[in-house]
């Protein structure tokens, strides 16, 4: 999964589009779901790297129609963080807040870890700039309880997202 501008950043932009021409050929001549689901999540990793969010939200949701059935736990990430570059942060919420509402089993099996975490932390982010601050310290506490005991690279991370709560129960006990 590409969240970001991963191939940007470890210099795999050209790999990727390379691999998605070969893909391209292998898709055309085959009819099996997953080619089809791999070329448009390629296609939409490229897209959100080169900053063509609108491309990138359309690849994944070719992606989610060539295989519903695990849309969410695949992709719900990926598609949160297109729509809020792409200025929809009502869309990112929703996306996130079904991702989140799938079983922890399916998310981990399906995205790893670090994609919980990331997603509570973007919800919050996005609550914080709609100003709902209540759901805003909902996700964020969600997301210091799940990583409280995270290596010691990540509690830099964990005590911004701390500081972040006491500033917003402060507002609320002020408002």
């Amino acid at each position: 999964m590409v969240c970001g501008d991963e191939l940007h950043i470890v210099g795999m932009l050209d790999a990727a589009k390379d691999m998605e021409r070969q893909l391209a050929k292998r898709s055309a001549q085959s009819t099996r779901r997953s080619d089809a689901r791999a070329l448009a999540r390629l296609r939409a990793g490229i897209a959100l790297d080169e900053h063509r969010y609108t491309d990138a939200i359309e690849g994944l949701k070719s992606a989610i129609a060539a295989y519903p059935e695990v849309s969410d736990a695949l992709y719900g990430p990926t598609l949160a963080e297109a729509y809020q570059k792409n200025n929809q942060p009502d869309s990112a919420i929703a996306v996130l807040n079904r991702f989140l509402a799938i079983s922890r089993t399916a998310r981990i099996n399906n995205t790893g870890l670090r994609y919980n975490a990331w997603s509570l932390q973007r919800l919050g982010d996005l609550y914080e700039a709609k100003g709902d601050n209540t759901k805003a310290l909902d996700a964020y506490e969600r997301f210091v309880d799940l990583w409280k005991n995270a290596d010691q690279e990540l509690q830099p991370t964990v005590r911004d997202v701390r500081a972040r709560i006491e500033r917003l129960r402060k507002l609320n006990y002020k408002g």
